[in-house]
C-alpha cells in the first residue's frame, strides 16, 4: 500500500477524531451555558423575597414583615422557576432538591401527596411550630438556593453535580 494512502487514511481518522472531540465539548459548553442561565433565572426568582424577608437586606429596618403576603406575592415566580430549573438537576440530587422544595411551600395530605402550601408562613396556622417565620422562609429559601450553584469549568473539564 502506498504511502500517500496510508497518510490519507490517518489524517481523516485524526480529523473525525478532533471532529467528534470538538461537537462533544461544544454540547457540553451549550449545555453547560443553558444551566448556568436556569440557576441564574432561578435565583433571581427569590433575591426580592429574600431582600424582603431578611431584616438585614430590608431597607426599612423595624418596620413589621407580613411573610406570609410576601411569600403570597412571590410564589408563582418561585414554582414557575423551580419547574423550569429542575430539568438541570442531576439525578442523584433531584430527591434532595424535591425535599427542598416541599419544605418550602407544601404540605403533605393523609393520602402522602404534597400539595402546594404556604401556610407554614402564616399568623395562624395549623403548621405553626413556634419558629420565627422570616427565618424558617430565609432557611428554605437558602437551602433551595444552593441547588443553583453556577458551573463556571472550561468546557474541557468534566462537570462535578
Amino acid at each position: 500500500m502506498p504511502d500517500s494512502v496510508i497518510n490519507g487514511v490517518f489524517t481523516l481518522a485524526v480529523a473525525a477524531l478532533a471532529g467528534m472531540l470538538g461537537y462533544g465539548s461544544a454540547i457540553s459548553a451549550a449545555v453547560r451555558k443553558e444551566r448556568n442561565a436556569a440557576a441564574l433565572e432561578f435565583q433571581s426568582a427569590f433575591f426580592k423575597t429574600l431582600i424582603d424577608i431578611d431584616p438585614h437586606l430590608r431597607l426599612q429596618h423595624g418596620k413589621p414583615v407580613d411573610v406570609f403576603a410576601i411569600i403570597e406575592r412571590d410564589y408563582p415566580m418561585h414554582t414557575k422557576a423551580m419547574l423550569q430549573f429542575k430539568q438541570y438537576i442531576p439525578t442523584n440530587k433531584i430527591e434532595d432538591f424535591e425535599n427542598a422544595w416541599r419544605e418550602y411551600g407544601c404540605y403533605q395530605e393523609e393520602d402522602g401527596k404534597y400539595y402546594p402550601s404556604i401556610c407554614q408562613y402564616g399568623s395562624a396556622s395549623i403548621f405553626d411550630d413556634g419558629e420565627d417565620k422570616a427565618e424558617k422562609a430565609k432557611r428554605s429559601i437558602t437551602k433551595l438556593l444552593t441547588f443553583a450553584e453556577l458551573n463556571h469549568k472550561s468546557p474541557f473539564e468534566a462537570a462535578e453535580w
